[in-house]
């Protein structure tokens, strides 16, 4: 009740900025774990604490009401609504996936407003995430930095759809690890009934569990970052391979994708990833490989920068490498807590990813990333 009506205050004011700034530093607060008075069983018995609280339930509550009862917030969020009111008058109904279309249709069987379509897509896509940093990463607080900072949480403004199907299959992790295909196919077809691109993730359950040699993994990165600086290359490889996917009488829709640039600015982006990735790679020793779980988080790392360098200057296509940012979140983590190096080198690595995560984090807010501010709630209207 305190934060919603901390909400209502901020919008009054319109200090949008220092409102997303609060929310950041309240994540990182309850991020950390609170125990509770240690408390004996049995005399002579060794004292047990046990948790107060789980912190991501708490941050899940409340992110899921910031974004989930946002009005007039996000690029996209006029393009919903109009969504909604074509379901809502019962024809002309938008082209959208079919797992989209019975949610829009299902709020309006109850009675509800749009404002009930994104609050349903606000609390699925942070329950999944957050529940899957939960029982995955080896760093809560440092997840939960890297997540505002590769602006996972800023996209749910506007990429709807699509961050609630890399939501789904970030949640299938677990079952490329277990190894359980039809689970992690049954993740994919449900994703992909939100957003069709998340069926593209299906074949990365069969090679990210590959233990391939560090020196392949990092030439395959520098391959990519070349291909990225000169555009040609790329543009010839892409066509190539479109060329044997895609009918003919789409090849107008591909020439448009290859002549209009996705990201903005997106180089400087990707050379501060480039030297996170060399930073990072260059100390992990090649028995990381050994372990199921570590070898996944590093293979799908290494595979969303290859993917991030060849397709993130083509509109439509660059929001693909999106499905892989999000894992930032569970690799970095695991490869410090498995590092055995001297205590001060960690501590340095460790400084430079908080210090290179905030920065971005901070620039996002500042610049209203994804029409963020002004920020505005359905409360007020």
């Amino acid at each position: 009740m305190f934060f919603l009506l901390a909400i209502v205050e901020y919008q009054e004011r319109g200090n949008s900025m220092e409102f997303y700034l609060g929310l950041f530093f309240l994540s990182l607060i309850l991020s950390l774990r609170i125990y509770a008075v240690p408390r004996v069983s049995t005399p002579g018995a060794p004292p047990s604490s046990y948790t107060i609280f789980k912190p991501w339930i708490f941050f899940f509550i409340i992110i899921s009401l910031v974004y989930g009862l946002r009005y007039n917030v996000g690029t996209d969020y006029r393009g919903y609504v109009r969504y909604f009111e074509r379901y809502a008058s019962g024809s002309n109904f938008p082209p959208a996936e079919i797992g989209y279309e019975i949610l829009n249709l299902a709020v309006i069987g109850l009675g509800l407003d749009f404002w009930a379509v994104f609050f349903v897509c606000s609390v699925v896509t942070n329950f999944l995430v957050l529940k899957t940093l939960s029982d995955e990463s080896r760093n809560f607080f440092l997840s939960m930095v890297i997540l505002f900072g590769t602006g996972f949480f800023f996209r749910q403004t506007n990429q709807v759809r699509q961050v609630m199907a890399m939501a789904i299959t970030f949640y299938g992790v677990r079952y490329i690890i277990s190894r359980s295909l039809f689970k992690y196919l049954g993740i994919c077809l449900l994703g992909a009934s939100i957003h069709a691109s998340a069926i593209l993730m299906l074949p990365f359950y069969f090679i990210a569990n590959i233990p391939w040699k560090k020196p392949l993994l990092v030439g395959a990165a520098g391959a990519g970052l070349i291909v990225y600086a000169i555009p040609a290359i790329s543009m010839a490889v892409i066509l190539l391979v479109l060329e044997h996917l895609i009918p003919e009488m789409y090849s107008g829709f591909i020439y448009r994708i290859l002549t209009r640039e996705g990201f903005v600015g997106g180089g400087t982006r990707l050379l501060g990833e480039a030297v996170l990735l060399v930073g990072i790679v260059s100390v992990i020793p090649q028995s990381i490989m050994n372990n199921t779980r570590g070898r996944v988080f590093y293979n799908l790392y290494v595979y969303g920068f290859i993917l991030q360098s060849l397709l993130s200057r083509y509109y439509g296509i660059h929001r693909i490498p999106l499905y892989f940012l999000i894992y930032q979140a569970l690799f970095i983590p695991y490869v410090l807590s498995y590092l055995r190096i001297q205590r001060h080198l960690k501590v340095i690595l460790l400084f430079f990813i908080l210090s290179y995560f905030t920065l971005f984090a901070f620039l996002d807010i500042r610049s209203g990333s994804h029409s963020i501010i002004p920020y505005q709630s359905v409360l007020m209207q």
